[in-house]
């Protein structure tokens, strides 16, 4: 990966690819914070080799799409076996999403899973005992509410980043 400072002009970019990133063009972000389509490009390239910018993924409503069971399984995994342990959980557990380390307590991993079913829950439950998590309780979610990184900001008036 590059390294790469983020000025004004790039957290302007940021907040509008959060924002709206499906439909949102380099046109229309560059009108939005005053440079050109060009420029907003080659900044979200740099962005993105230098790993700031990882995908862009849609927000699914995974209850409409057909899998009602959104659960968050709160685990402990040892320190030193953790990285091995959430490599292995993403490659071969089903249901899997997402995968969150914590600072080391009790509750050090959190394993996002998506189910259709009990049965299926029960095997990813299963399936992340198997490969050494210690499953201390599970929670299922109600509503997932997402809003964009305020400091990344709508402001548009600090014009300090050059094109």
């Amino acid at each position: 990966m590059v390294s790469y400072e983020l000025d004004q002009r790039d957290r302007q970019i940021l907040h509008l690819l959060q924002t709206n990133a499906r439909s949102i063009s380099t046109e229309t972000i560059g009108e939005e914070i005053g440079i050109a389509a060009s420029t907003v490009r080659n900044r979200i390239n740099k962005m993105e080799d230098a790993g700031i910018i990882r995908g862009y993924h849609p927000e699914i409503d995974y209850n409409a799409a057909g899998h009602p069971l959104h659960y968050l399984f709160l685990c402990y995994a040892p320190a030193a076996e953790r990285d091995e342990i959430v490599r292995e959980v993403l490659e071969s557990v089903p249901g899997v999403v997402r995968v969150n380390e914590l600072i080391d307590s009790e509750i050090n991993v959190v394993v996002e899973v998506i189910a259709e079913d009990a049965e299926t829950l029960d095997r990813s439950n299963k399936g992340l005992k198997e490969r050494g998590l210690d499953v201390k309780r599970g929670e299922v979610y109600k509503k997932t509410h997402v809003q964009p990184y305020d400091h990344f900001g709508a402001d548009y008036d600090d014009t300090d980043g050059s094109a």
